[in-house]
């Protein structure tokens, strides 16, 4: 079981640090080191994190198996692709558990823990993207109510890459 709570000020050089390891675990054995060195300095900056914590529409929760941290997810209000139809929709925009903790349950509990906070914040559904070829990802989302709405590009340092865009209800 986690214990999943919202991230603050003093958080930002933890969350800086477990954005850059979980990306890196998930993607980067996938994508060119230079692309992924320009997607990290720019996405994963102690700047950028600061920025997107203060962000009044983005809420990053941490999560916390036996007082380890293992784990965070980002959702965030904004616009959303053509493909999402609800204008009172949120974006899962980044959920990730530190590979040695996978397979356990916690992505899973962490989803919900992002459903929970975005019908508290009175979203009615929630939608994401997920890069095309992350197979096991997309079979998650689907276990978990996703469906599949439509595409969106998404850009990794100079890599034009495809993610499937799926959405549910909260």
């Amino acid at each position: 079981m986690l214990t999943i709570r919202r991230a603050s000020e003093k958080d930002i050089a933890v969350l800086t640090d477990l954005s850059r390891k979980t990306f890196e675990e998930a993607f980067g054995d996938q994508n060119d080191p230079e692309d992924m060195r320009t997607y990290l300095g720019d996405s994963f900056s102690m700047a950028q994190i600061t920025q997107e914590l203060s962000d009044p529409e983005t809420t990053f929760l941490l999560a916390y198996h036996q007082d380890t941290l293992v784990g965070y997810a980002k959702i965030q209000g904004g616009p959303a692709p053509d493909c999402i139809r609800d204008d009172k929709a949120i974006q899962l925009s980044r959920v990730y558990i530190i590979s040695h903790h996978m397979g356990r349950g916690f992505g899973s509990q962490l989803i919900q823990a992002c459903m929970d906070e975005s019908l508290q914040q009175r979203y009615t559904s929630i939608w994401l993207g997920v890069w095309e070829v992350n197979v096991d990802a997309r079979r998650l989302y689907e276990r978990l109510g996703f469906v599949r709405a439509g595409a969106k590009k998404f850009i990794l340092g100079t890599d034009v890459q495809q993610d499937v865009v799926y959405a549910r209800s909260v």
